[in-house]
């Protein structure tokens, strides 16, 4: 999950210097947009695909540590340079803490030895709660920006999104009943999605309508995984549940 935070950065960078004026001008911010962009593309995809494909999160720990390592360079390069103001140390600082906490997760993802099933408190259902946590991450990382840059009402749409992650952690950690928190996680993101339905209609396609587009997959996991859980038989989810006798 670490790996997903080096994820906000790229979109965040990009959300705040194009609705500022903290930071450079037109030039300034289409380099920003031109490099930032398709690197949280990438840093998406590749914690996704860490997170999903466990027999080989090494490979892709050590993908996600060298694309963290290039946003804190493109970070040290676009915003360290000019450190002449608390408000610009306060941002830069900011900025960096994300690559940082990504490279940790990217690392944690090659030395980690741990079974994503084995852990679970119903195996049965550990595949749909990591569809669950995938699809929530994605919504929160993306409505970070929206909380930065529209204070006045943004925050509204990150609870919900947040608490997708927590109700897709308690169907992996613990044994509340799956079906209701099946529907709780359906109903939570589709309100968490709200900020992003009107980005798919815009006239002109351009990042924010692809941004629109990578929350909808989000959702889909989300909602696709929450349904996964409420259809399960429970001769499946009961696995976990029964000991051998001795």
């Amino acid at each position: 999950m670490l790996s997903f935070a080096g994820a906000i950065v790229p979109f965040a960078i990009v959300a705040i210097v194009n609705a500022t004026t903290i930071t450079g001008g037109e030039d300034f911010r289409g380099g920003v947009s031109f490099l930032f962009t398709p690197l949280g593309v990438m840093l998406l995809a590749f914690s996704i695909i860490q997170f999903v494909d466990v027999d080989h999160r090494r490979v892709w720990g050590s993908i996600v540590a060298l694309f963290c390592a290039l946003e804190g360079a493109l970070v040290l390069a676009f915003f360290g340079t000019s450190l002449y103001s608390v408000s610009r140390v306060v941002q830069f600082l900011l900025f960096f803490a994300g690559p940082v906490v990504g490279l940790a997760g990217g690392l944690w993802g090659v030395f980690w030895k741990r079974s994503w099933e084995k852990t679970a408190a119903t195996p049965g259902i550990a595949g749909a709660s990591r569809w669950i946590l995938v699809g929530g991450s994605i919504v929160m990382v993306l409505e970070f920006p929206f909380f930065l840059v529209n204070s006045d009402y943004g925050w509204m749409f990150s609870i919900p999104a947040l608490l997708v992650v927590v109700c897709g952690a308690m169907q992996y950690r613990t044994r509340w009943n799956r079906r209701q928190l099946g529907v709780l996680i359906i109903s939570l993101s589709l309100v968490a999605g709200w900020p992003f339905y009107g980005l798919l209609f815009q006239l002109s396609f351009g990042v924010y309508t692809f941004w629109g587009l990578i929350a909808m997959g989000g959702i889909v996991l989300s909602i696709t995984g929450a349904l996964k859980t409420i259809v399960q038989k429970e001769s499946a989810t009961a696995s976990g549940d029964s000991v051998t006798p001795v």
